[in-house]
């Protein structure tokens, strides 16, 4: 995703769990938030999405980075 310039990084995270959806986001924010912690400022995650449909993926099981996912 690009920003006037600048470069952000955007995830996207399934729910496939029965979690409720405040709870998945809570718990997707404690987890990136630690994650960048241990990241250089450029791959710091910036954004995310938690998505009810899983992602398209490749026939080797791989998401797609391109179609639907990346809407």
């Amino acid at each position: 995703y690009n920003d006037n310039g600048n470069t952000k990084v955007k995830a996207k995270i399934y729910n496939d769990s029965d979690i409720s959806l405040e709870k998945k986001t809570a718990k997707a924010k404690e987890i990136i938030k630690n994650l960048n912690a241990t990241l250089p400022k450029y791959k710091y995650i910036d954004f995310f999405d938690v998505i009810e449909v899983p992602l398209e993926k490749t026939t080797t099981q791989k998401a797609k980075r391109y179609g639907i996912n990346v809407q």
